[in-house]
């Protein structure tokens, strides 16, 4: 019995049902707006993706200089969280029923907040972890039609197109079987009036990764009730 429940851990651990290769992303996402009063509105931004089995990290990244001045504005420790500069790390314990922790770390004051299950969608995380683990949740690509196969010629990945239009939205899909990460998301609504793209860059994977939640030095811990007001 102990020899067959080994292999059926093994079994599905390797068949990427539950983990995929552990990588550090740079993640660029571009959104474009015609807004009401006629003007026409473009946001860029960057964030740091870590993940391995159990851990997800996310946190903005800041041109050097921007850094260095967000960083120096330092705020009493008890007001409001600066949800920008916060790094995001979310926690699936996958020895239990799967319960998923989220903690914001500020790198200003060096505060560790727990926040709650109840206000995870306050601070902008849903609860859904393969939408974190993931980027996009592998289940929505069966209801995708896919549209290409193929290999890209630099790095070798093998990638898959999926497209599909609900709710007067077009969304496309460029997926990396190999590393199970979307390498491109795209958003269109029906006018042309809102276009959204999320793109993927690899920094490392696998051994190569430096895992912030692991590097954190001495940190204030504090709880998310201590910031309400």
């Amino acid at each position: 019995m102990l020899k067959l429940n080994f292999f059926l851990v093994l079994s599905v651990i390797f068949s990427g049902s539950l983990f995929a290769q552990s990588v550090s992303l740079t993640i660029h996402y571009d959104s474009q707006a015609y807004l009401s009063d006629g003007s026409y509105q473009t946001t860029q931004f960057d964030d740091l993706f870590v993940r391995d089995q159990q851990n997800v990290w996310f946190s903005r990244i800041f041109p050097p200089l921007l850094e260095k001045l967000h960083n120096n504005q330092v705020e009493p420790i008890n007001k409001h969280l600066d949800l920008t500069s916060s790094a995001r790390w979310i926690h699936k314990d996958n020895s239990t029923k799967g319960e998923i922790t989220l903690k914001l770390f500020n790198p200003k004051d060096r505060t560790l907040v727990s926040v709650p299950k109840i206000e995870f969608g306050s601070v902008g995380f849903d609860g859904n972890w393969d939408r974190a683990y993931f980027l996009f949740p592998p289940e929505y690509l069966k209801k995708m039609k896919k549209t290409e196969s193929k290999q890209d010629k630099l790095t070798g990945y093998n990638l898959d197109r999926y497209e599909s239009v609900a709710n007067n939205q077009e969304t496309s899909v460029v997926w990396n079987r190999d590393l199970k990460i979307p390498e491109k998301i795209s958003y269109k609504n029906k006018n042309g009036l809102l276009i959204r793209n999320i793109s993927v860059t690899v920094n490392s994977k696998d051994l190569a990764i430096i895992k912030p939640w692991e590097t954190l030095g001495k940190t204030i811990q504090r709880e998310y009730e201590d910031y309400l007001d």
